[in-house]
């Protein structure tokens, strides 16, 4: 088992946060902005929970509903309980995007890009909006509970972590499958070399019994 090393730990979040930084600090930023712009621009045109401006007819709408609970309503009412957990989420997802960006693929800092100002976005709302969560972005062509920005960079976000998992994994079995594969063809060409080797030997015994008898 590797023992946990504060030096090395500290020049790998080093590295990390340079390349956080320099490529995806910008985009965590801007959607924290993003979310919370429109969230608060939704408020203060729609003003009362229920109010509604269509969109696209019989598709999607702009509703507005304060939600205190998590997503879907679950935790209703757990104000601090749900504050808790977003800023146990969110810092867990920073630390981690630094850490680990040296060594990562571009998907999930991509994923965690999205996923991060998606935890502090309805965090902010949670810490200093007594009316909850506002939420605004409403599909009503299907029976779908109301959202907004941040949850939609959240649900993005995991679904490029699993599509992300899916390819690790197949690439994995493909490897093995090609190093399977090379191993046996080594075997086999291991094989021939030593039954042709084998072959040559018996052919030089019958040629010296065959010299002898002469």
């Amino acid at each position: 088992m590797n023992k946990f090393n504060l030096k090395e730990c500290l020049k790998e979040c080093k590295k990390g946060a340079i390349i956080v930084a320099k490529y995806y600090l910008w985009v965590i930023i801007l959607l924290f902005i993003l979310d919370i712009g429109s969230k608060q621009l939704m408020d203060h045109i729609l003003k009362t929970p229920g109010n509604s401006i269509t969109i696209i007819p019989h598709f999607f709408s702009f509703t507005l509903v304060y939600n205190t609970g998590a997503a879907w309503g679950i935790f209703g009412g757990q104000t601090w309980l749900l504050v808790s957990m977003s800023v146990i989420c969110g810092l867990a997802m920073l630390f981690f995007l630094i850490y680990k960006a040296p060594k990562l693929s571009k998907m999930p800092k991509i994923a965690l890009s999205l996923m991060i100002p998606g935890a502090f976005g309805n965090l902010i709302d949670r810490a200093f909006y007594e009316k909850g969560v506002i939420d605004f972005l409403q599909f009503t062509f299907i029976d779908f509970p109301v959202f907004n920005m941040a949850d939609s960079y959240l649900v993005i976000g995991i679904i490029i972590l699993i599509i992300w998992y899916i390819i690790v994994e197949i690439n994995d079995i493909k490897n093995k499958n090609e190093k399977n594969q090379s191993d046996k063809d080594t075997a086999n060409l291991s094989s021939a070399k030593e039954k042709l080797l084998e072959k040559s030997e018996n052919e030089d015994k019958t040629d010296e019994i065959g010299r002898a008898h002469v």
